[in-house]
């Protein structure tokens, strides 16, 4: 059972590192690729037209770039919501009205990314929840950074997530999955729209 979890761990781990020397590689060739990410497939889904908050992410080159859909997010009067390491293993969901001056680096991964200042976490919940990836594949399984922050806010979660990807990264062959992994309802790239 042991060896399965490590086999499971090494491998994921170089899959991760595939995914992430090929989305580099693309987007260094083809910069625009981040910055013109098509959301628009986002904004007419129906699980958006009904939803009243939505959780997402700031994204990180050379991920898509998230900034213009949270300008379209907050346009239609919708609740952004970032997530905020709290403890170790556990985050929590902070309303962001768009400014920068909101954010600062993260208390324990200061390195990595920047989240909200605030402490206040949002407790009506979650409509629709926006996640990154590095792949996803056609079973909805999910390949993420591997700091398994996602899967467990995913495993009592029972609203609608996408993930976010390139096309390059959707995958037919099955992601390699363990007994914590969280599959998405849906997947968009820079194309298409995949519902699982």
């Amino acid at each position: 059972m042991q060896s399965d979890g490590l086999d499971l761990k090494t491998s994921k781990s170089k899959l991760r590192k595939i995914y992430r020397e090929s989305r580099s590689q693309k987007i260094e060739s083809n910069p625009n690729l981040a910055k013109d990410f098509n959301w628009s497939w986002l904004i007419e889904m129906p699980e958006f037209q009904s939803s009243k908050s939505i959780g997402s992410y700031l994204s990180n080159s050379p991920e898509p770039d998230t900034s213009k859909l949270h300008f379209d997010v907050l346009a239609t009067g919708r609740k952004l919501l970032l997530p905020k390491i709290i403890i170790e293993n556990q985050i929590d969901w902070i309303e962001y009205m768009g400014s920068p001056t909101e954010l600062e680096p993260s208390t324990l991964l200061p390195n990595k990314f920047l989240e909200p200042k605030s402490n206040v976490a949002y407790k009506p919940g979650i409509d629709l929840l926006i996640l990154p990836a590095l792949s996803i594949d056609q079973f909805g399984n999910r390949l993420g950074k591997g700091g398994g922050y996602y899967d467990r806010y995913l495993a009592n979660y029972t609203g609608f997530s996408l993930a976010i990807i390139y096309d390059f990264e959707y995958s037919l062959e099955k992601i390699p999955t363990g007994i914590y992994d969280q599959k998405v309802s849906a997947v968009i790239t820079n194309s298409k729209l995949h519902y699982f």
